[in-house]
């Protein structure tokens, strides 16, 4: 794929395709954060969260305590996934170097989303590393935490499927982690298609990652006139009685 991906064609074009390790911030051992509400919204989406900064900060600051920064993210992370029943946030690892990425590449083969944040100016190349793995990937990039968002943009036209938030805002992260549930509910549904036999699903069905069902005009037809006229007026008012209202 070699054109720009915005954020419509990163929903669309995305489909569903850890533990400590040497050389790893201590305390990045896997986190688990979903809520019992998960269980009722279906299998969780799993996001790989990591932290990237060099082994010796100057911008910012180079007084930054990274690890205090790795920190304040995870309780923010923490308070977030109160909003997100449906989202699993796993790992927390931080990379230092870009040899650091190799060791966390096998984390990712079944979570739906990389979620990553510089805590520090050039990190760029590991943020190009982790985005080459073809998983969805956002960048969180606070203000003054660096200028790697600049390059999101070149990687987009390289075919790369990620996009990034520039924000003070940690709340936008609700809205941002939207693209990886429409990927993985996606993913997870079938879309019925009432047309005639001849056509090949196979390009929309790569594309949204959904498995489409053709369905013939005359199966539609046999059901419509099998059915029991008591038995659909019986299902009417029972949706009627438990509708909130009636618009």
């Amino acid at each position: 794929m070699s054109r720009r991906v915005n954020r419509r064609t990163f929903v669309k074009t995305s489909a569903a395709t850890a533990g400590m390790w040497p050389g790893l911030a201590a305390g990045a051992a896997p986190v688990m954060m979903v809520s019992p509400l998960a269980a009722r919204l279906g299998s969780p989406i799993r996001i790989k969260k990591i932290y990237l900064a060099k082994p010796v900060p100057t911008w910012p600051t180079p007084h930054l305590d990274v690890e205090q920064e790795r920190q304040k993210l995870e309780d923010v992370l923490a308070g977030l996934a109160k909003e997100m029943p449906d989202v699993s946030f796993e790992g927390g690892e931080l990379l230092r170097v870009i040899d650091d990425v190799p060791k966390v590449r096998e984390s990712l083969a079944g979570v739906d989303g990389i979620l990553l944040f510089n805590l520090t100016s050039t990190v760029g190349h590991m943020i190009r590393a982790l985005a080459e793995s073809g998983k969805p990937t956002l960048l969180f990039s606070q203000p003054y935490s660096g200028h790697d968002w600049s390059i999101i943009a070149e990687m987009q036209d390289a075919g790369l499927r990620i996009d990034v938030i520039a924000s003070s805002d940690f709340r936008d992260l609700l809205a941002g982690i939207r693209p990886f549930r429409t990927i993985r509910r996606l993913a997870e549904s079938k879309v019925l298609v009432l047309r005639k036999a001849g056509t090949d699903d196979t390009p929309v069905s790569e594309r949204l990652g959904a498995k489409i069902v053709a369905l013939q005009h005359q199966r539609l037809l046999d059901a419509y006139q099998a059915a029991d006229l008591k038995e659909a007026e019986s299902e009417a008012e029972s949706w009627i009685k438990r509708a909130v209202r009636i618009v």
